[in-house]
Parts: structure tokens; sequence; C-alpha cells
């Protein structure tokens, strides 16, 4: 190669004062920018000052502020009272940095953050709570009318996911956080004891209260790529999760729980697309409206694509969940306006019979459990409903199933289905009367001494289509969800006659929701 020329005297002396001169204007706006710095942060905290107690009445008070390096500044016994409420905050020293580089393209990104002794104290007093204002709209000027902004479902998402991910530190360290909950009835607090991230990588613990439970958290985040991977794994067996229980009556736990956020892609300013995984082993959940009996999930991965539109949100239809060694690949479609619109499909090709029943959770159906078959089968689901025309539902399931052989039944024994059985009526969740079905009871009338008008009136009222279904009618499922939407309410269910009789007969316990769901198979 040549070697290129040497420069020239006048060429060097050009260099040299350009390059004097670039420097001589850096350290001029650098001398410049620290002399106003102090009286620039004074205004920043005034403004902040005054917008929270103007907009949301709350008083936010520092006992002392300052810079402590070129772009750290720290701060010194912060309170965050919202007025006539509970302190909401408490905060002993906070030392934060903004990354420089990034701020001359006009990016905020956190440097560096340091917590120490922080306390979150959230207070619900009747209807009152000291974080109530976090939720409060702006008010308009009612003079004016606002005109109506379009949509853009991918542009909102994308400016959120920057927002947080410019918010995350690339470096942190938090010692003795506390999160804790108090209303009338629950008090729980959450313990951090310390925390680090160090160069994106993190790992941590939680605690619930003193010692009732612990978590484990470890992950990486990349907040310049936004990637994020979490992983927490429970200490204990059977932690319950804070909170659920005692507001909710639901209990949940799990051994561990993974997510990973791999990719956000950026195709166009209307089109978004994020693509990940995630993981759960051993979810336990139990509610009395869900099941009587403990619901267990051993283990269950996901990973795909959420495609983000203008004006829809979707999974892409590559996704796949794995529950076991059964694989689909569902798809899913909502479109929030101008209609609300959903749209879901499933179609599995044939599979092994027996996966499907390994991979359905134990204690969700009691009566299959236990189960054994040979054989494949495939189902196919297309369901779609735009909830501003309720009637034009559409539902379409259907299974081949003619491979499908019973090796052994489970807890559910067919034959009890030509016995007598014992009803169970129930009121809510109090049970009311018990009912024998079968000659034992003296008021028993058989089917052929029951006159044919009332046959007639109870198969038109319960099941018109008995005698041209298998036992499952779609028109049915799409008259109950049409009917149950413009109600707003569950005004009328799709169960056949086939349906209830399994029900009674197999099925005698309270009212839960997957009793309906059991029904069906």
């Amino acid at each position: 190669m040549e070697r290129l020329p040497s420069l020239t005297p006048k060429q060097k002396k050009i260099t040299f004062i350009a390059g004097g001169s670039l420097l001589l204007l850096l350290t001029t706006g650098l001398i410049i920018a620290l002399s106003v710095r102090t009286s620039l942060l004074d205004q920043a905290m005034l403004k902040a000052e005054n917008l929270l107690r103007e907009r949301y009445n709350v008083d936010f008070n520092v006992g002392d502020y300052r810079f402590t390096g070129l772009a750290t500044v720290t701060f010194r016994d912060i309170t965050v009272l919202p007025q006539q409420r509970d302190t909401l905050a408490k905060i002993d020293r906070m030392a934060v940095s903004v990354r420089l580089w990034p701020l001359l393209f006009g990016d905020v990104k956190i440097g560096h953050l340091a917590l120490q002794n922080t306390d979150v104290t959230l207070v619900k007093r009747d209807t009152a709570s000291n974080y109530d204002f976090l939720f409060k709209k702006k008010a308009t000027d009612p003079a004016s009318t606002p005109e109506p902004i379009e949509s853009n479902y991918a542009s909102l998402i994308d400016g959120v996911i920057k927002q947080v991910f410019f918010k995350i530190p690339r470096d942190m360290e938090l010692k003795n956080f506390r999160l804790s909950y108090q209303d009338d009835s629950v008090r729980q607090q959450i313990r951090l004891p310390q925390a680090e991230i160090d160069g994106g990588v993190f790992e941590t613990s939680l605690f619930l209260n003193d010692h009732d439970a612990q978590w484990n958290l470890q992950g990486r985040v990349n907040p310049d790529r936004q990637q994020l991977r979490v992983e927490v794994s429970s200490e204990e067996a059977d932690a319950e999760l804070p909170f659920l229980h005692q507001k909710f009556g639901l209990r949940v736990s799990f051994d561990k729980i993974m997510f990973d956020l791999g990719e956000v892609k950026r195709i166009t300013k209307d089109s978004l697309a994020l693509s990940g995984k995630w993981a759960v082993e051993n979810l336990q959940v139990k509610h009395r409206r869900l099941s009587e009996e403990e619901v267990v999930l051993p283990e269950a991965v996901g990973e795909g694509q959420l495609n983000i539109g203008k004006t829809a949100i979707e999974i892409d239809p590559s996704s796949k969940i794995r529950v076991k060694d059964l694989v689909f690949q569902p798809y899913l479609q909502f479109i929030p306006k101008p209609d609300k619109i959903v749209r879901l499909s499933v179609h599995t090709g044939r599979f092994q019979a027996q996966n499907l029943f390994d991979a359905i959770p134990k204690g969700l159906f009691e009566t299959l459990e236990g189960i054994e078959v040979e054989g494949e089968i495939a189902y196919d689901l297309d369901f779609s409903i735009n909830f501003a025309e309720p009637d034009s539902v559409f539902f379409a399931s259907k299974i081949d199933d003619r491979e499908l052989k019973v090796v052994k039944w489970g807890k559910g024994n067919v034959a009890e289905l030509n016995q007598a059985f014992t009803y169970r009526a129930y009121e809510d969740t109090l049970l009311m009367r018990e009912i024998v079905v079968g000659p034992q009871n003296p008021k028993f009338t058989p089917l052929g001494d029951i006159a044919p008008i009332l046959k007639k009136t109870v198969l038109n009222t319960e099941d018109p289509y008995f005698y041209r279904h298998n036992g499952f009618e779609e028109e049915a499922f799409k008259l109950s969800i049409a009917t149950n939407v413009k109600e707003r309410a569950f005004k009328r269910g799709a169960s056949t006659i086939s349906m209830q009789l399994v029900k009674h007969v197999f099925l005698n316990r309270n009212n839960t929701m997957m009793r309906t769901v059991e029904g069906s198979w």
C-alpha cells in the first residue's frame, strides 16, 4: 500500500489550530456548565416540589442535595408525604448519575443509582389511600375541546419500553429497601436487605415480613439493547405470594419462574415485535371459584413473539407453548378500537392423545386423573367476537378422535352413568339439599311414564338439538357467549343434557369455574 502523504507545515498549523479551538470550546463549555449546574439543580428541585404540591397535593421534602461528582447528585433525608395522608416514602440517602454521552443526543439514561435505608409504605384506610394521587388524571380546561388523538399502539408501547429501560441503571446498589402494605385487614412487608446490579448482572433475595418466605432473584439487564432476563425461585416449598390470599382468597406458589425479553424489533413506526420466552416450574394455584382442589402445573414453557401494530396486538402464529410433552401453537389477536375485537385459534395437527391428558394440571379436572388412552387426535378451534356486535360471534370447535381408545378410566367410572346418583343442590357455596335420582327415591318417575309433551318441552328448553349432537353443541355455545356479552353478566349457559348428566354423576361437589369445563370433556 502506498503511504499516505505527510502533512505540509501549513496543514499541520491548521490542524493544530482547529484541534486547539475545539478543545478550548469544550473546556469553556464544561467550565460554564459546572458554574451554573448548582443553580440549575436548585431550579429543578423547586419546580418538582411545586408541581407535586399543586397538582397532586404531595409534599416532597429533601434535607440536603448537592453534586458529588461530574454527573452525580446525592440527596439525603427524602420524604414523600401526601397531604392529610400517611407518609408514602422515606429515603436516607440517594445518589444518581446520568450518562453523559446519551445526554448529548437528548436521551436521559441512568448510569448509577444508590439507595440506602428506603421505606415505601402503602396505606389504605376505608376508601382513602396515600397512593391514590398516582392514578389521578390531569385536569383539563373545560373551555377547550381536545382533538381526538389517533391511537398507535406500536408507538405507545415503544415509548413505554424506552422510558423503562432508560431508567434502569447499568450499576445499582440497594441497602435496606422495604415495601409494606396495610389496610383494615392486611399488613405485610417485603424486605430487600441488599441488591446490586454490576454491569447488567444482578442477584439478590426478597424476604416476606420477618422470615415468612424467601425468593431469590437473578438475571441480567442490558438497557441499551433493551434486553431483560429475570429468574425467581422460592427458597422454601409452597411459599405463597404475599397479599393475594388475605385480599382475594387466592393462594399462589411456585418453585421457579423465568421471563426473558430477548429482542425488541422496531420494524416501522407502526410495527413493533417483542420476542422472548417464559417458563414456570411447580406452579400451584387454589381459589374456591376455580377448583376445590389445589391446581398444580409441574412445568410449562413458552417461546415466541408478540406483534404490536398501529391498531392491534397479536401473538405470532409461530409462538409455541409446551406443557410436559404437549406442544401447541395458539394464535390470539386483540383489536381494542374502534370496536373491541378478539380472535383466537388453535390448530394442533395430529399428536399422541396421552400427551394431552398428561399435560392437564393436577387438581383441575379430578375425574380425568389417572386416565390412560391410545391413538392420535387432532383439535381445531376458531373463535372471534366483536363486542359491539355480540351476535356476530364465530365459534367452531372440532376434535378428530377416530383413533382414540380409552385403555383405563380415571377416577370417573362411566358405568355409573347407568346407576342411581345423588344430586347435590348448592346456593353459591352452601349445600342446600341432596336428592337421590333413581328408583330408590319414592318420588322417582321412569322416563316411559312421563308425558310426551313434558319431555318435548324439557328438550326444547334445555337442549333442542339433543338427538343431533354428540354431547357438545356449538350453536349453544355461540348463543351463550352472545347473550352473556350483551348482558355483561353470566345469564345463559351452554350445557347440553349429556353434559349436565356427567356433571351431576361425576362432579358432585361445589360449583366452580372448572366444573363446567370438566363437564364438557
